[in-house]
């Protein structure tokens, strides 16, 4: 903590270039309200950088770091123009359902994937986080005056702006505790799909352990011998396609709920705040657990298919948020093969992804 510098900051506060009055501009503990004409000016005192919020009823709020580059305080803010909280949350909701967008066209516009039962099971899953829950978690957090999560989160935004009223948080949390109750359900579909997954590498292990005795015959070998190892291999990569597939839609799965559980988390405290008492369900500990777990795999880390030799590239950016993507190598290490750009994190994803390209399209390196 450093010593106490006085500040003082005016503004103005505006909507499609007309004045906004009666908003809320907040510094820490300090506060204003906008005057008829939009402008304010507000001082106190300060010994670190900090954020200005504005908030205003039916907008989204407003945050930003009223400094220059040198961490020189602004007099002067300029205006400050407001968004419509109902197209702020649209556009929020929009934004988080593109997310991982490459994961989601690989798994929706295949065919192979949908050639299990407990594959359709968990189309409909990702489908159903991804477009039904998503939103209604992210209308629940707007009915507290946050539109843009991913700002509240980055801002660390713990108190909501404002409070709907008993009749409303008793609604809210009605719709919250059976969207809870449906997220706990997964488990036992995420959990299903994992055995059936496992159950599948048992029966690649054991078909490629006969493929290898088949090759152990002398030449020449009887015509039926040949014809049943050409068998084996085709039964082999069918199987590790649905495998592949499965793997990639569980951590697309993982990677959406640990998003949701996240707001989800940001929710609960907006409600103890607003209604300490409240009675929430809770969601499933090994469901969080699940989503937890660091880049849990069905099978090995595939490092090498059909010849390619596989790896994961960061964007070369100047940008703070950098994109990755998984790219397929030949023997002589020159770049054959790249998946989709991807904000994704997590290595085995976007691997997944490329090794299911290749074994779809019986690609080879050599």
């Amino acid at each position: 903590m450093g010593d106490l510098k006085p500040y003082k900051i005016t503004g103005r506060i505006s909507y499609n270039s007309s004045p906004v009055s009666g908003a809320k501009i907040q510094i820490a503990t300090t506060e204003t309200f906008s005057k008829s004409d939009g402008y304010f000016t507000i001082s106190g005192e300060y010994s670190d950088i900090f954020n200005l919020i504005v908030y205003k009823d039916g907008f989204s709020t407003y945050i930003t770091l009223p400094f220059h580059s040198q961490n020189n305080i602004k007099s002067n803010i300029g205006v400050i123009e407001l968004s419509p909280l109902k197209s702020s949350l649209d556009q929020s909701i929009s934004q988080l359902q593109s997310l991982p967008p490459s994961s989601l066209k690989s798994i929706v516009a295949s065919k192979t994937t949908f050639e299990t039962f407990q594959q359709k099971k968990l189309n409909n899953i990702l489908l159903t986080l991804q477009f039904t829950l998503l939103p209604v978690i992210l209308k629940m957090i707007a009915e507290f005056g946050i539109s843009n999560i991913k700002q509240a989160i980055s801002k660390n935004i713990t108190t909501p702006n404002v409070c709907p009223t008993k009749e409303q948080l008793d609604k809210l949390l009605s719709r919250k505790n059976k969207l809870v109750k449906q997220l706990n359900t997964t488990y036992k579909v995420i959990s299903a799909a994992s055995t059936a997954s496992n159950i599948t590498l048992g029966i690649i292990a054991g078909l490629e352990a006969a493929l290898a005795a088949s090759a152990i015959i002398p030449i020449p070998s009887p015509p039926g011998v040949s014809i049943a190892s050409n068998k084996l291999d085709q039964q082999i990569k069918k199987y590790r396609k649905i495998v592949t597939s499965i793997s990639v839609t569980l951590n697309v799965i993982k990677e959406i709920l640990s998003n949701i559980l996240q707001y989800l988390s940001i929710l609960d405290q907006y409600v103890q705040h607003c209604y300490p008492d409240a009675e929430q369900e809770r969601v499933s500990a090994k469901l969080t657990a699940l989503t937890q777990q660091q880049s849990q795999q069905l099978s090995p880390v595939v490092t090498n298919v059909n010849g390619f030799e596989m790896g994961v590239e960061t964007e070369d950016t100047t940008k703070s948020l950098k994109r990755r993507r998984a790219i397929a190598k030949n023997a002589q290490g020159i770049v054959m093969l790249k998946g989709e750009w991807s904000f994704s994190s997590v290595d085995q994803i976007l691997i997944d992804e490329l090794v299911f390209y290749i074994q779809q399209n019986d690609l080879k390196a050599y």
